[in-house]
C-alpha cells in the first residue's frame, strides 16, 4: 500500500527536491501494484502507541518521542477518514492486546474474516 508511504514522505522529507524524487520513483512503482481485498488500520491513542513501542524494546525505537507518533497518529487518521480505495477494516486497539491474550487474537481475526462491502466497518472491543 503505497499511500502509507507517500503519508510518510509528506511529512518526513525535507526538500521539494527529495518530494519531487520520491514521487516520480512512487509514480513508477505503483503502476503494477494490485490493490488489497482489505485494508485493515488498527488505531489507537498516541498514549497506547508508546505503551506498545515501550513494550517491544526494539533498540532503533528507543528515541522515539510522543510528538513524533502523534505526529504519525493523527496522519494515519486523516488519511483513513477520506479512504475509499478498498473496504476498510477500522478496529480500535486501545483495549485489546492480541499479542499477548489469545481470545483478543481469536476476535480479531474472526472480524477479519468476515466480508466488509461499502462504508468502512469499525470494531471497537471494550
Amino acid at each position: 500500500m503505497f499511500e502509507k508511504d507517500r503519508l510518510f514522505a509528506s511529512f518526513t522529507l525535507k526538500s521539494q527536491a527529495e518530494d519531487e524524487l520520491y514521487g516520480h520513483v512512487a509514480d513508477i512503482l505503483e503502476k503494477d501494484v494490485v490493490k488489497p481485498d482489505l485494508v485493515v488500520y488498527l488505531q489507537a491513542d498516541t498514549s497506547r502507541l508508546m505503551k506498545n513501542i515501550k513494550k517491544r524494546g526494539r533498540e532503533f525505537e528507543k528515541d522515539v518521542t510522543f510528538d513524533y507518533i502523534d505526529v504519525v497518529n493523527q496522519k494515519y487518521q486523516e488519511f483513513f477518514v477520506n479512504y475509499e480505495d478498498t473496504p476498510l477494516l477500522i478496529i480500535n486497539t486501545n483495549n485489546i492486546d492480541f499479542v499477548e491474550n489469545v481470545e483478543d487474537l481469536k476476535e480479531l481475526l474472526d472480524i477479519i474474516q468476515k466480508p466488509i462491502k461499502g462504508k468502512p466497518k469499525y470494531f471497537n472491543p471494550a
